[in-house]
Formats: structure tokens, sequence, C-alpha cells
């Protein structure tokens, strides 16, 4: 943290915009506003996009693997594109293999879903990640899992996850978002994230790590900030922070971490502009 903040009384922030090219424009340029919020793995959706049967662990025999997003105030021509990825498990000297990815074109504030079938001899067993990008821009990563197939008729108690975690400007009385965002200014006061934690026993672990990637600082990247260590248990929304520094937040690219009982399970990118 000192070093950060040493760094940062060095310099004379300044905004630093991130731009995207139009396709099909030469020359010209444009912003993207929109976010994502509420980024949740599932065995299913509903009517509305939204998820039902929120998990991050799967069996190799689940005929589809859902992603629900919500997609909040997004222009027209918004699009969001989704990238499967097999990162490492039983398939020998197969790492970080983009499966597939799908687009989708949208507008509006609304739920959207992307999914997976069950490949004809199921899923490899292993560690995979749903990426999400909005107009070619990564806005969060949701680690999942693909076990052995469980006997059926084995009872197991449901086991803690972490969904729908959301960067936000704020948090209501229960922790849940208010005024989600993945674009804050060098001037906000406070950068929030709201994550629904669920089928927690007494006594689970939830770890933030806050990492400050790249941007304005020179030769300064993946610096980790902040841990936030966290106690809790059951079905609730938690939610973690971390205050502006005395000279402002640097420009540039950021992403929090969140570990359940020492294991990875979302990584949520931000930028500071």
């Amino acid at each position: 943290m000192n070093w950060f903040l040493a760094h940062m009384c060095l310099l004379s922030l300044t905004t630093l915009i991130g731009t995207m090219p139009l396709l099909g424009c030469d020359g010209e340029v444009s912003f993207t506003t929109a976010s994502l919020s509420e980024a949740t793995m599932a065995t299913g959706i509903d009517s509305e996009s939204k998820p039902v049967s929120a998990t991050n662990v799967f069996e190799a025999n689940t005929p589809e693997i859902f992603c629900s997003v919500k997609l909040p105030n997004a222009p027209s021509d918004t699009e969001v594109l989704s990238e499967w990825v097999y990162i490492k498990g039983e398939l020998e000297d197969v790492t970080d293999h983009v499966i597939d990815s799908f687009p989708v074109v949208t507008d509006g504030t609304r739920y959207i879903e992307f999914s997976m079938t069950r490949p004809d001899n199921g899923w490899p067993t292993g560690e995979y990640e749903m990426v999400l990008y909005v107009d070619g821009k990564e806005k969060v990563t949701l680690p999942f899992t693909v076990g052995e197939t469980s006997d059926s008729s084995a009872t197991t108690a449901p086991s803690a996850s972490l969904t729908g975690a959301t960067m936000t400007l704020g948090v209501d009385s229960q922790s849940r978002p208010l005024n989600p965002t993945t674009t804050f200014s060098v001037d906000t006061l406070e950068i929030f994230c709201s994550v629904l934690l669920s089928d927690a026993p007494e006594g689970t672990s939830i770890l933030s790590e806050w990492y400050y990637v790249s941007g304005e600082l020179e030769d300064v990247t993946n610096l980790l900030i902040d841990s936030v260590p966290l106690a809790a248990d059951s079905t609730q929304y938690v939610q973690f922070s971390l205050t502006i520094p005395d000279n402002g937040w640097p420009a540039g690219e950021y992403k929090l971490v969140l570990y359940l009982d020492g294991a990875e399970e979302v990584s949520v990118p931000f930028t500071v502009e």
C-alpha cells in the first residue's frame, strides 16, 4: 500500500480516457458507457434470463452450463462477447484453451444469457473460466470447475459459493449494489464491490485482493494494493470497498479478486479514468 501511495505522490494526476475504434469509420473513435453486473454461473435461467440454481461447480454430465449477466443502460449496438476457456484439468497438455466465443449485440437494460451444451462424452473435469467483454473490453472473469459425476443416491450438503460480483459506487443497507459500474473517476470517494454469498457454513472465509494492473504509474504493473479478509456464513450479500487515496486514484486498469476459503472464485476488472 505504501509503495502504491508513494508512486502517486510523484505524479500530477491526469484523466486518461480509453478509446475504441468505430468499425468501418476510419479515424473516428467512440466511448462505451455500457457495463456489466451480477454475472453469475448457473445450471439454468428463467424467462427473463436471470440465473436459476447459481453455482460455480458443475458435474461432468451437466446438460448445459449457463451464465447470466445484467447489462444496464447500454447504448444501441453494444456488443457483449462471452469467451469460454478450459484452464487445466484431465486433458493432458491442454491449458488456457479457448473453447468457443459467442457475441450478442443488444441495448438498454436487461439480463442476457450465454450457455454451452455438454459435449457427447461429457465435460472434461478441471478448471474453466467465462470471460465477458463489452465492446472489446474485458469486464468480468468467472472461474468455475467441472468435477466427476456424483452418485445420485448420495446426499451432499450444498457448498458455499460467490455469485453476482458487482463493482458499484455504493451499496444499500443489505450490501446490495447501488449504481453498478466498472468505470470510476479519479475523484471517486470510495469504490465498492457487492457479491452474494450462498450456503456458507459458519466460519467461511472470503478474501478480497485489490490490484493496480497498469496505467499512469510508470513501471508499476499487477501491484497488490490491499487485501481484506471477511468471515461470514449463511446466504447474504457482502461488501468490500477501498477509500480514495489522498491524491486521488491513479488512472488505469484495476481488478478485484475474490477468494472463498482460499480458492479463487471471481476476478472483476475495473477502470479509473
